[in-house]
């Protein structure tokens, strides 16, 4: 705080006309207690000509000081202006994240060496309500690289009434883990156009943000999925059984490639493993019954996760339902 009140120089001493300055009737007067206890009056008067700065003197004594305009507006301010606007300061790397709203819920981990997911393309994944890979740059561009809970307003530190904040019943529940913390945030009603009302779960202080600064609250679990059904990586991969009323064994083995023992061709072993993991999302299943089953494919690595079984049912006459693991949520075109 001391840091805050020095002045940019000092105009003079013993100035017995305190009027020139407009420190005869001061503009501002801030009262300051030390931990001795000792009180020190710090009047501002007229501002400078040049606008740079106002004119300030201490326990109206007669030596006469400039303090920066950029001070005297925060001071001039009130608490607000003084106050720390960082509604949650989160300075460790994020591991999980939980987002609640009116229409949906879901809850994305990053993941760990032995996640069995671990030997996809992405870092995160959905736990509820899917199991399934995140799409890595959506999920971190629009939502972890703008964590920025910075308050627009104070608004009320100690309110009888959340409800009228839509805060009794918050409409969004934002919920941060890192390794060693969770922040729980809570978000009401708009204000207006351009802010929410916010506060955090554990305190009584009600604050407005930016609405930009949370677009991704309405957003729904699908949006930040990643959009093949399954999707692995070739080099984590030691052998894949396909099953479509015959047994396909694909197999590498360091630098060769095998169907059925047979060596192949390795650019035509990769194209296929492509193919394999490249049927996209086409919609969710919700519940739909499905046919038949057309055919299966177990994933076995050369890491320490367990093999992985894709099966693909019918699901109508233009697309086959895809069951990961045993979890039948999504479709894909039957071609």
């Amino acid at each position: 705080t001391a840091k805050i009140l020095y002045a940019d120089s000092l105009v003079g001493e013993n100035i017995s006309d305190l009027s020139l300055y407009g420190l005869d009737k001061p503009s501002l007067t801030i009262v300051m207690t030390d931990t001795e206890n000792v009180i020190n009056k710090i009047n501002f008067g007229k501002q400078t000509g040049t606008k740079s700065g106002y004119y300030a003197n201490i326990n109206n004594e007669n030596n006469i000081y400039i303090v920066s305009t950029d001070i005297y507006n925060t001071l001039n301010g009130g608490l607000s202006s003084i106050r720390n606007k960082i509604l949650v300061d989160i300075s460790e790397d994020v591991i999980g994240i939980t987002i609640k709203n009116e229409k949906s819920a879901y809850t994305i981990q990053r993941k760990t060496a032995e996640n069995v997911n671990a030997n996809s393309l992405t870092e995160w994944e959905m736990v509820t309500p899917y199991l399934k890979d995140v799409n890595q740059d959506i999920f971190e561009e629009n939502i972890i690289k703008v964590l920025d809970f910075t308050i627009s307003e104070f608004v009320d530190d100690n309110p009888s009434d959340y409800s009228k904040y839509g805060l009794k019943k918050p409409k969004f529940y934002i919920t941060v883990n890192t390794a060693s913390k969770t922040y729980n945030i809570l978000l009401g009603n708009d204000k207006d156009a351009n802010s929410i009302y916010i506060k955090l779960a554990e305190e009584p202080n009600v604050y407005t943000i930016s609405k930009d600064l949370v677009e991704y609250r309405n957003y729904t679990p699908v949006y930040l999925l990643e959009s093949y059904v399954f999707i692995r990586k070739i080099i984590c991969t030691d052998s894949i059984v396909f099953n479509n009323g015959e047994n396909y064994t694909l197999k590498i083995n360091d630098s060769d490639f095998y169907v059925n023992d047979k060596k192949v061709d390795e650019t035509s072993f990769r194209s296929t493993f492509a193919d394999i993991v490249s049927p996209l999302i086409s919609g969710e299943t919700d519940g739909g019954k499905v046919g038949r089953e057309l055919c299966r494919f177990t994933f076995n690595y050369n890491t320490n996760t367990p093999s992985e079984t894709v099966v693909y049912y019918e699901y109508g006459d233009m697309y086959a339902a895809a069951s990961v693991n045993g979890n039948i949520d999504f479709y894909v075109k039957r071609s």
